[in-house]
C-alpha cells in the first residue's frame, strides 16, 4: 500500500472515531426510547384485539348470518350513540367494525366540570340491532393518564403523557435523533477498504479463535454476530424511526385543526 494511501486511511480512522462518540452519546440518549417505543408499538400493532380481549362484553359480539350485509344503515348506528350521550356531547372519531363479531365504536367529547374541562367517551353500538351495548369514559383533559390499557400505550408511545404540543414534538426529536444514530453506526461500520464481504461475515478463523478457550471463544462469536446482525436490520429501524418522525411531526397539525378529536 502507498503512503498516500495509508495515509488516507489513517485520516478515515480519525474521523472514524469521532463518528464512534457521536453514535455513542446517540444510543445513550435515544437508546432507552427505542425499547419503549418498540414494546408500545408491538402492542398498538394489535390494539384492536388486545381492547378487545380485554373487553369482550363491551367491544365483542355474537356474528348473525350473512355477516356485514345485515349490519343496519349508518344514520341509525349514529343516531343510536348520539341518543346514549348527554345534549351538549360532540361526535368526534367513529371505528367501524372490523370483523362480523366487533361492535361499531363511537367517540365523543363531553363537556365537564370545572369549567373549560371536557371528558372523552366511548359508546359501542350492536351494528347489527342499532342498540348500545354500554358507553365507557375513555379520559378527563385534566387527566393525565387514560383510563383504558390501550389508550395508556397510545399515550406514552406518542406523547409519552406530556401532552399533545410537548410530547408528540419530542417523540418527534427522538425520532430524527434515532435516525442519526442509525445513519452515524453505518458510517462506523461502512468497510474502509472496500472489503464487503469481510465486513459482514462471522470470523472464525482469526488468531483468538485459534488460541481462545471456552468463554473467550463464544465472546467472539456473539460480538461478530451481532455486529453483522446488527447491521442488517439498520434498513428497517431507519424506516421505523422516519415513519414514527414524520407522524409525530403530522399528530400537531391534525390536533391544531381538529382540537376535540379526543386523540
Amino acid at each position: 500500500m502507498s503512503l498516500q494511501n495509508l495515509r488516507r486511511l489513517a485520516n478515515l480512522k480519525t474521523r472514524r472515531k469521532l463518528w464512534l462518540e457521536v453514535h455513542l452519546w446517540l444510543g445513550l440518549v435515544a437508546g432507552a426510547t427505542l425499547v419503549i417505543f418498540g414494546i408500545t408499538g408491538s402492542i398498538l400493532v394489535f390494539h384492536q384485539e388486545i381492547d378487545e380481549l380485554l373487553n369482550p362484553k363491551l367491544l365483542t359480539i355474537e356474528a348473525r348470518p350473512g355477516g356485514k350485509a345485515n349490519y343496519r344503515p349508518l344514520e341509525d348506528i349514529f343516531a343510536a350513540g348520539i341518543r346514549a350521550m348527554p345534549a351538549d356531547a360532540k361526535l368526534t372519531f367513529a371505528n367501524y367494525p372490523r370483523n362480523d363479531t366487533a361492535v361499531f365504536r363511537l367517540r365523543f367529547q363531553v363537556p365537564a366540570l370545572p369549567e373549560g374541562e371536557s371528558e372523552n367517551w366511548e359508546v359501542a353500538v350492536d351494528p347489527y340491532t342499532a342498540e348500545v351495548i354500554d358507553r365507557r369514559l375513555m379520559k378527563r383533559s385534566d387527566s393525565t393518564f387514560p383510563r383504558t390499557f390501550i389508550g395508556f400505550v397510545f399515550e406514552l408511545h406518542y406523547a409519552f403523557f406530556l401532552g399533545e404540543r410537548i410530547g408528540y414534538v419530542l417523540v418527534g426529536i427522538l425520532g430524527a435523533l434515532l435516525i442519526i444514530s442509525v445513519l452515524t453506526g453505518l458510517i462506523v461500520w461502512w468497510p474502509l477498504t472496500g472489503k464487503w464481504l469481510q465486513a459482514l461475515t462471522i470470523k472464525r478463523r482469526t488468531p483468538q479463535f485459534r488460541s481462545a478457550q471456552g468463554f473467550r471463544l463464544l465472546h467472539h462469536a456473539h460480538h461478530d454476530s451481532r455486529a453483522v446482525l446488527r447491521h442488517l436490520h439498520e434498513p428497517a429501524a431507519a424506516c421505523g424511526a422516519g415513519s414514527g418522525t414524520v407522524l409525530a411531526g403530522h399528530l400537531p397539525l391534525l390536533v391544531s385543526l381538529h382540537p376535540d378529536c379526543g386523540w
